[in-house]
């Protein structure tokens, strides 16, 4: 129920309100349960009938991923949440968690087909693995290009266009 600003500043008028019972009987608010002021959340949304609290922090400093494992390790070790309590996390670690689990896929699928092209190439296991071998080296030119521009190894760094190095000779 909304109920006016007077009322809602003013504990005992608020108390005082009359509540109706099942037999019609109007009893104060105060004798029906124990009223007291305690700060809490400011909006309690409801998901699939349950209620939520969404807790939003920004990140700086690090990468995303190393934040959040850093806040489950001690969120794990300092909160018990009592029975029927749930905590997942959302936002952008689900999507580094999507985004690094169809890498997982995605990049052994990738380097099976490129032996295979190269395989078709040079009709030659040899040749093409030593062709192959060459990949982790491009790889190390990536990390340390983002080692000289001082940014984290993450996914956003292989994501964000707006932070990639383009050389031009």
């Amino acid at each position: 129920m909304r109920l006016p600003r007077e009322l809602r500043s003013n504990a005992r008028e608020f108390g005082d309100l009359l509540v109706s019972s099942p037999t019609g009987q109007r009893i104060p608010l105060t004798q029906l349960a124990d009223l007291a002021s305690k700060e809490g959340p400011v909006e309690v949304s409801r998901e699939n009938g349950q209620r939520g609290i969404s807790v939003e922090a920004n990140v700086r400093g690090t990468d995303m991923g190393s934040f959040v494992e850093q806040a489950q390790r001690k969120i794990g070790n300092e909160v018990k949440l009592p029975p029927g309590y749930l905590m997942t996390w959302g936002g952008l670690w689900q999507n580094l968690e999507s985004g690094r689990n169809r890498l997982l896929v995605v990049v052994p699928v990738t380097f099976l087909v490129i032996f295979i092209l190269l395989f078709a190439t040079f009709h030659s296991v040899s040749q093409a693995t030593l062709v192959f071998t060459g990949i982790p080296f491009a790889v190390t030119g990536g990390v340390l290009s983002l080692l000289l521009r001082g940014m984290h190894f993450s996914m956003s760094a292989g994501s964000d266009s707006s932070r990639s190095l383009v050389w031009r000779s």
